[in-house]
């Protein structure tokens, strides 16, 4: 059995030449239509989030650019409302139409506000699987996994750090601290 004979490694040779050639016309192919769309405002682009000539990466590209978007003109609008509202403020105060009794009160609801927004529990998806121990009915330590994907529910210190509480029978409540890229908060 010795070597192919040297058409078959030449046949071989010209189907990988071909085929590196075919990948990289349709990697530009991909590319120029990835540049139209981009071009396009946002619910043009949700029309095109499927279309078979982009590759797979630069579909993915094109969905976090429309998330990207969403997510900016969302904080936009909240931004504009604040601003607003600040300025509304800002000019009451300047007419000296604000007294003490209308601005603590004030002042203590939204400090009230931004406490129970910090305190509140977020949605997040464990990015990496967590091992989560507790003891079992009998004192004996049982360690359960969490996988990657979970869904949970997440608090946020004052410390920046988040904390994933589960119950555990006979103990209650067991917390455990997440490092920060061990998981990915949902909207």
């Amino acid at each position: 059995m010795g070597r192919p004979p040297r058409t078959v490694d030449v046949q071989l040779k010209s189907a990988q030449s071909d085929a590196s050639i075919a990948a990289e016309r349709l990697r530009r192919i991909s590319a120029a239509r990835l540049e139209q769309f981009l071009r396009l405002s946002t619910p043009e682009l949700l029309a095109h989030l499927d279309d078979r000539a982009l590759s797979r990466a630069d579909r993915n590209f094109l969905r976090q650019s429309i998330r990207k978007e969403v997510v900016r003109s969302r904080r936009a609008r909240l931004c504009a409302i604040v601003r607003r509202g600040m300025r509304a403020a800002t000019q009451l105060l300047a007419r000296g139409l604000l007294k003490l009794e209308i601005v603590a009160p004030s002042i203590i609801v939204v400090a009230w506000l931004v406490l129970a927004w910090n305190q509140s529990a977020h949605r997040a998806v464990l990015a990496r699987p967590v091992l989560f121990s507790a003891p079992d009915q009998f004192g004996i330590p049982t360690n359960a996994v969490l996988p990657e994907g979970a869904m949970v529910i997440v608090r946020r210190g004052w410390d920046g750090v988040y904390r994933l509480r589960r119950w555990a029978p006979f103990e209650g409540y067991k917390t455990i601290d997440l490092p920060v890229d061990a998981i990915r908060l949902t909207p």
